[in-house]
């Protein structure tokens, strides 16, 4: 069992055990009446007020001289009985996500001879695939995050090489495998090339009869060489590691029945995009905008962000950055670009005034370099720089807010956090918007919308339960660094 999912009984039995003492003897070391005590204790059937209240006890006491990393570990074990091992799984899980230090994405060159499991073999072969013209992959769930990193890999490198990625997610009522399934999909939809869908149903598996029914964990990828005929390799996941292969299948006979299955599936599953590929650049622009709009006034919102985003700037500098921007190549008195004004105005009007809570959770790092570039995390591809005045204006603003608006909330994430690229809306107990800083909103940009309950929960816990309440700055903080950042520039 990991040492790190042990709850207290269980790691309190390993401790025993190593440093060979007994229930008895234990008993007597923390001046505990009854032996029961400590059975129940050791079999978890204790409250977390009398687990934490003996926890203090070996801590204060320490008759048991513990290490600073046996320490460590005991309180994680509190930390594991009290929410229980799924759910503290999914907690870190989803943590590791704002802990990561990697902004780009890892390619095929850098992590060849880096892992030494079963994986290894998994990247070679997915970077034969280079010499295809085209490469079509149907997934069956994979919650793997490793694998979202090879096929990254794969797309950022694949320069003569047509990829293709579809994707069926199933969900279910456990948290660590939820937790894991967020963990392998949110960098992959912000890619054309990938198409996710989820259903919470595992209906569809009796389509099949038993001799040809798909299991989850399963790859299928149709190879297109530029010369010769086509094959398809069938990739069969044990665990997160081990995997069987039946390669170079020729022709498209496997490929197609997969693809059927696949649509079948498919076909009572949701998108996790929302856009048709049909509309244009000013459409999606403005129906993502009114979608946000009619989210920021029905619900509260967690943002979890560099930086600040586009609803906190004042609208006349969001004007004027419009203005500059020659109206996107269109007129002032173009219908497209009232409405998107019109749209803009209101969601910076209800950011701050709707009685929704509206918190915030931002980097001093990405507060800082709004400063230093003028420009957000997420620029509009075709704004100007901030002016220096402009900064210090919505600055000025955003400190008002916090302190005399009782729905607007700042926090600043502890100095050992930074996002990346990817960054995260929560709309409490609706969606999960997500999107890539990088795209600044250009004719390519997408972006994620996940609706699926199992992961709104999922994240919905997260914040308010983890995040939050132990890896943030307090408010006081957050506005002492915010006055002094406005003091730099001034």
């Amino acid at each position: 069992m990991d040492i790190q999912l042990l709850t207290f009984g269980e790691y309190l039995s390993v401790i025993l055990k190593k440093k060979n003492i007994s229930i008895t003897k234990l008993a007597n070391l923390t001046n505990t009446k009854s032996r029961n005590t400590i059975h129940r204790l050791l079999k978890d059937e204790s409250s977390i007020d009398v687990i934490e209240s003996f926890k203090s006890k070996l801590i204060r006491l320490d008759p048991l001289s513990l290490s600073a990393s046996e320490r460590k570990q005991l309180n994680k074990s509190v930390e594991v009985s009290k929410v229980g091992k799924d759910k503290y799984y999914a907690r870190n899980v989803l943590l590791q996500i704002s802990k990561s230090k990697k902004s780009e994405p890892i390619y095929f060159h850098k992590i060849f001879g880096k892992t030494k499991n079963n994986l290894s073999t998994l990247m070679n072969l997915f970077h034969s695939y280079l010499e295809c013209s085209t490469v079509n992959i149907i997934i069956f769930d994979l919650p793997i995050p490793k694998l979202a990193e090879i096929l990254i890999s794969l797309i950022h490198t694949a320069t003569n090489t047509k990829i293709s990625i579809e994707h069926i997610i199933f969900m279910d009522d456990s948290h660590s495998k939820n937790a894991d399934t967020f963990s392998s999909i949110y960098k992959l939809i912000n890619f054309k090339n990938y198409n996710g869908y989820y259903t919470t149903s595992l209906k569809h598996n009796s389509l099949l009869n038993d001799t040809t029914s798909i299991f989850s964990n399963f790859i299928v990828v149709n190879k297109v060489p530029i010369n010769g005929d086509s094959s398809t390799d069938l990739i069969c996941f044990n665990n997160k590691t081990n995997f069987s292969i039946l390669s170079n299948n020729p022709g498209d006979f496997l490929y197609t029945f997969y693809l059927n299955y696949y649509n079948t599936i498919k076909f009572d599953c949701q998108s996790i995009r929302r856009y048709d590929e049909n509309n244009t650049h000013i459409e999606k622009l403005i129906d993502l905008c009114d979608y946000l709009l009619h989210l920021e006034k029905n619900t509260s919102e967690y943002l979890i962000k560099q930086n600040l985003c586009f609803q906190m700037i004042p609208s006349d500098i969001l004007y004027n950055m419009l203005e500059d921007a020659n109206f996107l190549g269109l007129s002032e008195n173009h219908p497209q670009i009232r409405e998107l004004i019109k749209i803009n105005l209101e969601r910076f009007k209800n950011y701050f005034t709707v009685n929704k809570m509206k918190i915030t959770l931002f980097t001093k790092r990405g507060l800082r370099d709004f400063v230093n570039t003028r420009m957000l995390t997420d620029h509009f591809y075709c704004f100007r720089e901030f002016t220096k005045d402009e900064v210090i204006f919505t600055l000025k603003f955003i400190l008002k807010q916090i302190k005399e608006n009782n729905f607007f909330k700042l926090y600043l994430l502890k100095d050992n956090y930074y996002i990346g690229n990817i960054e995260f809306s929560y709309y409490e107990n609706h969606v999960i918007y997500i999107v890539d800083s990088c795209c600044g909103y250009g004719e390519d940009f997408d972006e994620g919308i996940i609706t699926a309950n199992p992961i709104v929960h999922l994240f919905d816990d997260f914040i308010k339960n983890e995040l939050i309440p132990h890896h943030t700055l307090p408010e006081s903080e957050g506005i002492e660094f915010l006055e002094h950042l406005i003091s730099t520039i001034i």
